[in-house]
């Protein structure tokens, strides 16, 4: 028996839900690529601040017999600011203990961006110590 009046009322059930679901698939897909994008900039930041952390003062570290191994603040900046190329530092310190460094990206999000919603800004930061010899495990 069919019921006159509600023909016609699945197409807009459809479209709700197909809003929905693009919605959804957006989300997973540019929270992918935001992630993806979250790691690269975390290992930019990470080379750059070993990059620093490698330029030791070494006068202070001859002095000290090899004991004492201090960055030469000055040249750690620099050395990690040549590594920092293609992305915003938010941050940039470094002292005779260690280089800190803030990192910022804008990331365009690929579906969302249909629906108004363009970049999204994507940080990582990174300290890193100076270390000289043959480390053991754990230390």
């Amino acid at each position: 028996m069919r019921i006159e009046g509600e023909s016609g009322q699945v197409v807009p059930m459809v479209t709700v839900m197909s809003l929905g679901i693009l919605v959804m698939v957006g989300l997973v897909i540019d929270a992918g690529v935001m992630f993806a994008a979250r790691r690269d900039l975390q290992a930019t930041a990470d080379s750059a601040a070993r990059a620093g952390a490698s330029v030791i003062d070494e006068d202070a570290y001859r002095a000290s017999d090899g004991q004492d191994s201090v960055l030469d603040p000055t040249g750690a900046e620099l050395a990690t600011h040549r590594r920092l190329h293609d992305v915003e530092v938010v941050k940039l310190s470094a002292s005779p203990q260690a280089v800190f460094v803030r990192v910022a990206r804008p990331q365009p999000l690929l579906i969302l961006g249909f629906l108004g919603f363009s970049e999204i800004r994507v940080e990582a930061d990174s300290t890193a110590r100076p270390r000289t010899g043959i480390l053991m495990p754990g230390s």
